[in-house]
């Protein structure tokens, strides 16, 4: 079923803040063991357990402070929203830990489907899932997540080629440079800015014509000011 996994997982990079929510709230039940309509602190941190980011007592100890809003002990549902829709912008390590969760959800999906269409030879498709997976793992702070991605992305270059589609391979490029940028390949980075910017029509693409711009300015300055 690639065609499902695809869609389910470009749903989850895509979803609106309500759906974030709906699945925020799937994850308070999933958490409350005993039915008791609240989380306490022996399940938020069989909770960070779970997610592969255990909290250590002081961690713990803000955590539960950063949910329980009425200092009744325990967080309820409403609470729990309150926190995960702050810790979007206010990222905490459980926060973090939750949105790995869902994110390798998404990946996990997405890897399916592309096996399926490559097995199948459907290039095309197999090109989009790469694009969404780099898409996801450029997010990821890791070293090793940024190498990845910039392989999904040339893997998915091999369908958006420069001749047949200028605008998507130079988007493309552009992402592929901000990650050589964080991982401190200068010649690398600046290359693609370059690359990016000349196949970008600034009349209709004027946002990432100027990002690009910007970027590959940025590179200039930093190279320069090394030299200095």
């Amino acid at each position: 079923m690639p065609l499902r996994c695809r869609v389910e997982a470009t749903r989850q990079l895509t979803e609106t803040p309500a759906e974030a929510e709906e699945r925020a709230t799937i994850l308070f039940h999933e958490l409350d063991a005993d039915g008791g309509g609240t989380l306490d602190a022996e399940e938020i941190q069989l909770m960070s357990t779970r997610l592969g980011a255990p909290l250590n007592k002081r961690e713990l100890k803000a955590a539960m402070e950063a949910m329980d809003a009425d200092g009744g002990g325990d967080v309820d549902l409403a609470e729990f929203l309150a926190w995960w829709q702050e810790s979007r912008t206010k990222p905490s390590k459980l926060a973090l830990a939750v949105q790995q969760r869902w994110s390798n959800e998404g990946l996990e999906l997405l890897r399916r489907a592309r096996a399926a269409f490559e097995k199948h030879g459907r290039a095309a498709q197999s090109a989009e899932c790469e694009l969404q997976i780099g898409i996801i793992l450029q997010d990821r702070r890791g070293d090793d997540d940024a190498a990845e991605a910039v392989a999904a992305f040339r893997r998915s270059q091999v369908h958006y080629t420069a001749h047949r589609h200028p605008r998507e391979f130079a988007i493309i490029q552009h992402r592929i440079a901000l990650l050589h940028e964080r991982l401190g390949r200068a010649g690398e980075s600046t290359r693609g800015f370059q690359e990016a910017l000349s196949l970008l029509d600034r009349s209709k693409d004027g946002d990432a014509w100027a990002a690009a711009r910007n970027r590959l300015s940025i590179s200039h300055w930093e190279a320069w000011s090394k030299k200095q």
